[in-house]
């Protein structure tokens, strides 16, 4: 008796432990610790903004202007760099005495990479912004002129102009450019804006190059601090590749 009564134990253990390892689906999907939700749906885990979500947000198609997708010239963050950098400008460099990490100057010149890389960041905002506008007007300019700066002192040199021979871009692009501009905005199946897209496209170009401006005294900046805080490199090299 006590052996059947031990028989029937196992049995009941046996059964209950297959059941304890039975998983539930829900359970499964999630179960190995991993996190399963969309947050990042590229998997690239950069977190960045798709553009075309932006100005579908926040662009032409809901009404906004340039103001609404560039942002870092109106930031706080911007103003207070390029407020200490353009003072820095007007005194000559000082040696640098002590641990060069400690220095107010070479912090300043390392928070530099940070911003140039954000003005490159936003002149591809600006420039997507007027392509996505300027196309109705000029839909092959973007494929002739690759260079985003150029293409926006393009954009602003021919504005709502048709006849291409009115327009002079020999101080902006090479000769043989020019010919191909020139040519095919003769040509073009686009139209002319409409002023409140004029507007914008105008607005955007003088944004590039005040964004522009800045990333050029962030690197004069930065060139002139090279000699005190690395002068062995200036001294193999031009300070400019420093």
């Amino acid at each position: 008796e006590l052996e059947g009564d031990s028989d029937d134990d196992l049995e009941q253990a046996a059964a209950g432990g297959a059941n304890d390892h039975q998983m539930d689906p829900s359970a499964k999907a999630g179960g190995d610790g991993m996190d399963t939700g969309d947050g990042d749906e590229d998997g690239d885990g950069d977190g960045e903004v798709d553009l075309d979500d932006m100005f579908a947000s926040g662009g032409m198609a809901s009404g906004g202007d340039i103001s609404s997708v560039a942002t870092l010239r109106s930031s706080e963050y911007f103003n207070t760099k390029m407020e200490k950098i353009n003072q820095a400008l007007t005194t000559p460099p000082k040696p640098i005495i002590g641990n060069v990490e400690d220095n107010a100057e070479y912090k300043l010149v390392v928070q530099c990479n940070d911003v140039v890389m954000k003005c490159d960041e936003e002149m591809v905002v600006v420039h997507k912004f007027v392509v996505d506008i300027y196309s109705k007007k000029f839909p092959e300019l973007e494929s002739l002129v690759p260079s985003r700066l150029d293409y926006l002192r393009v954009v602003e040199a021919i504005g709502n102009e048709m006849d291409m021979t009115m327009v002079d871009l020999t101080d902006l692009l090479p000769n043989a450019v020019v010919i191909s501009v020139s040519m095919t905005g003769s040509t073009t199946s686009g139209q002319p804006l409409s002023e409140a897209d004029l507007e914008q496209c105008i607005k955007a170009c003088e944004e590039a190059t005040k964004l522009e401006e800045a990333r050029n005294s962030v690197l004069e900046f930065v060139e002139t601090r090279m000699k005190a805080i690395a002068p062995n490199i200036c001294a193999i090299i031009d300070t400019t590749l420093a």
